[in-house]
């Protein structure tokens, strides 16, 4: 069996299991990744940026008793809803293929979900301070943990660091509920997503799962 999993377009791996800073093993369910496309202000042509590449992992047990709760527990909409209201605890880890401003890696963030937040929209502007002026290097890893409990712990990892993330503290701890929920939902719509390749690959890997697969 692989102990990685490797993303087809960006060639970046990440391993199949991981143990973070808070609960135990966790596995991931899939890879993709983040493609942005700029207007050329010279042709009437798009250039295609990839921006990261991105995972997510999960409690494996919890997990696939959650989707299994569903209806129709083999189907995208079961391990949607698994993914986004289960109870377990979840990363969204994204390694970055370029090097990009923390306002860069926040803004389209910030756009999608402030409204969604609503009278929470306070949560946002804790979120993108943390990451405020910082530069971002090609080969950083942003990992984003959304606790059972309803936190969301915001971790950053600079290229070279080898550091297991068992020993890792968060940079940042967002103690509303609002975060977490906000965040899946957005990744995991099926209207235009920010990682669509992604979402596809987390909802099949979760019902392989939910399957008995591995």
């Amino acid at each position: 069996m692989a102990d990685s999993m490797k993303d087809s377009v960006t060639g970046i791996s990440f391993p199949l299991k991981q143990q973070f800073w808070h609960g135990g093993m966790m596995t991931c369910i899939g890879v993709g990744a983040r493609v942005k496309k700029v207007a050329m202000m010279t042709a009437k042509v798009e250039a295609v940026w990839f921006v990261y590449a991105a995972s997510m992992y999960i409690e494996e047990g919890p997990a696939t008793f959650a989707v299994l709760q569903h209806s129709q527990p083999d189907s995208d909409a079961a391990a949607a809803e698994a993914l986004t209201g289960g109870a377990f605890t979840k990363v969204l880890q994204m390694h970055l293929v370029r090097s990009i401003t923390g306002k860069q890696f926040t803004d389209a963030l910030d756009e999608n979900l402030r409204p969604v937040l609503g009278g929470n929209a306070a949560v946002m502007d804790e979120f993108c301070s943390f990451f405020g002026d910082k530069k971002l290097e090609q080969g950083t890893e942003i990992s984003l943990m959304w606790k059972q409990e309803g936190p969301v712990d915001v971790a950053l990892r600079v290229e070279g660091d080898k550091s297991p993330y068992s020993g890792f503290q968060p940079g940042v701890t967002i103690q509303s509920p609002c975060l977490g929920p906000a965040l899946w939902g957005l990744y995991l719509s099926p209207n235009k997503p920010p990682a669509p390749d992604a979402r596809k690959m987390w909802l099949a890997g979760l019902r392989r799962l939910g399957r008995g697969g591995s």
